[in-house]
């Protein structure tokens, strides 16, 4: 994970238990998959933080299956028309994800790609943002998270910028 090159090795402490490997479905339901994370009602800062992991207004969230998914579907609407010959159900689950917001924006960084393809794999960690809507993927930071994520979450998550 590029956080490392940011100055930490930590885990990022958040549940599930994804591996580049492995795949996130879509709901079962055969509804259209959203990008706005956990149940279609559901608000962003409804969230329960990591006890320890706030710093000012930059606070670390807990990372949930239902984010993994909504990043994952955010992922693959972005990406998909440069992979055509890829689907949702390749898409790799998000692993060593960090998840957090500062002010009224919550911010995701870690590793996705398809899971049959390496080169989608590669670089990182990628970087999604959400404010009021649903999650965007922002892309991959080149190992440069500071330069797509608030350096205040960056140090709440346990890296440093420099």
């Amino acid at each position: 994970m590029a956080l490392t090159a940011c100055g930490s090795g930590s885990d990022n402490g958040g549940s599930g238990s994804g591996t580049p490997s492995d795949t996130v479905s879509s709901p079962a339901s055969g509804a259209t998959p959203s990008a706005s994370g956990g149940a279609p009602n559901a608000h962003p800062g409804s969230e329960k933080p990591v006890p320890g992991g706030g710093s000012g207004s930059a606070v670390k969230l807990q990372v949930t299956a239902a984010l993994r998914r909504a990043l994952a579907d955010a992922y693959f609407a972005k990406v998909s028309d440069r992979y055509p010959g890829e689907t949702r159900a390749k898409v790799s689950v998000p692993a060593n994800l960090y998840y957090g917001k500062v002010g009224g924006k919550y911010y995701a960084i870690g590793d996705i790609g398809f899971g049959d393809n390496p080169v989608s794999r590669q670089g990182g960690p990628h970087v999604w943002d959400r404010g009021a809507t649903d999650w965007e993927y922002e892309g991959d930071t080149g190992g440069a998270v500071c330069s797509k994520v608030p350096a205040r979450l960056v140090h709440v998550w346990g890296a440093s910028c420099g």
